[in-house]
């Protein structure tokens, strides 16, 4: 069984360090005073920040490593040209997908894949890496037709879908001028997915990749956006967009509100 450490703050310094932890690699958090970056060495038990001095407990925490997903594809066979993609499977769909040549035929294949009746198949979930990965090499026209599909899975009530799309994220969102359509569906996701676009940014612009952190950033917009708007429906928050404040409701069903922004991520 494989595990990583995770890095957080406390305000406990003091406590007792886990050398077992010692070979952990570097990572960065922020500091809980002032809210400043501290870079993480990774056998510190004590860190202090350079600019207000505030000294804080690093708890490291192991978590489950999840495998990469497979890259399965379906086996591709010649289309008839008179056949209507709508009537083809999700199998036959990706195949074409991935190894068609046309670029308006594979849009239009995309395009016929974007059905519910294909996400509750449940086929997806073998292609998604292959998919993805294709989609990191996609025209624009065809990654934002590709990513029809994978936005419908992370809406989806199976939350075998969910994950597979999360774990897809983990998987390609890290890559330089990636997938924007990966990045949008990612949006239409909670906490979870809201965390994962927010990582995704801040790699993409330590690394130089401004586009791509910008896209990112917008997609984090897109899903709390939504949830606030859900919540401004419910009364739970002012309707007013250049502020976030809670309504006299809100404030009396506090978990309520809270609970619309702060998900559980459920695959762990």
């Amino acid at each position: 069984m494989s595990f990583r450490a995770r890095s957080g703050l406390a305000h406990r310094p003091g406590l007792a360090f886990n050398p077992s932890m010692s070979d952990a690699q570097a990572e960065r958090a922020h500091c809980p005073g002032c809210g400043a970056a501290l870079e993480l060495q990774a056998a510190q038990a004590i860190v202090s920040c350079n600019f207000c001095g505030t000294q804080s407990k690093v708890e490291r925490r192991l978590r489950r490593v999840e495998p990469d997903l497979e890259r399965v594809a379906p086996p591709y066979k010649p289309r008839d040209p008179k056949e209507a993609f709508e009537s083809w499977g999700c199998d036959r769909l990706v195949a074409g997908i991935l190894n068609e040549t046309d670029l308006a035929v594979r849009v239009a294949m995309a395009r016929a894949l974007d059905s519910w009746q294909h996400v509750h198949a449940g086929c997806m979930r073998t292609y998604v890496a292959a998919y993805v990965e294709a989609m990191l090499q996609a025209p624009p026209e065809l990654d934002k037709a590709m990513c029809g599909i994978l936005g419908k899975m992370v809406c989806s009530d199976d939350l075998a879908d969910k994950h597979c799309v999360i774990r897809a994220g983990e998987q390609y969102g890290f890559r330089l001028h990636g997938s924007r359509g990966l990045l949008f569906a990612l949006s239409l996701g909670d906490a979870a997915t809201v965390k994962l676009l927010l990582d995704i940014a801040e790699w993409a612009s330590r690394n130089g990749d401004e586009a791509y952190a910008k896209e990112a950033l917008i997609g984090v917009q897109t899903a709390i956006g939504r949830e606030r708007a859900r919540a401004v429906e419910r009364g739970l928050l002012e309707a007013d967009p250049t502020r976030i404040r809670a309504t006299p409701l809100g404030l009396r069903f506090l978990n309520d509100l809270l609970g619309l922004f702060l998900k559980n991520d459920d695959r762990r």
